[in-house]
């Protein structure tokens, strides 16, 4: 059962990504196509998906590698 949660926690980190990203790239964004702004709105947009790449990047290791200790202290205690 633990082994299910993490990969719904993963499959939901990833879709709220995915859907935050194509909101800040396709929707966001074009709204500010012929402005003064456009340059700005960019590189900020950039540097958040970046940021959010890491983001997502440390919480799935993070996740995958607390599922991992937890199978190795059942295996562990069942062994004494």
């Amino acid at each position: 059962m633990k082994m299910e949660a993490r990969h719904v926690f993963l499959t939901v980190n990833l879709i709220l990504f995915t859907v935050l990203l194509y909101y800040l790239w396709f929707i966001a964004l074009p709204r500010y196509t012929y402005t003064y702004y456009y340059e700005a709105i960019r590189n900020t947009i950039t540097l958040v998906s970046i940021l959010l790449v890491v983001a997502m990047s440390l919480s799935s290791i993070l996740i995958l590698r607390a599922g991992r200790e937890e199978e190795q202290e059942e295996v562990d205690i069942g062994k004494h």
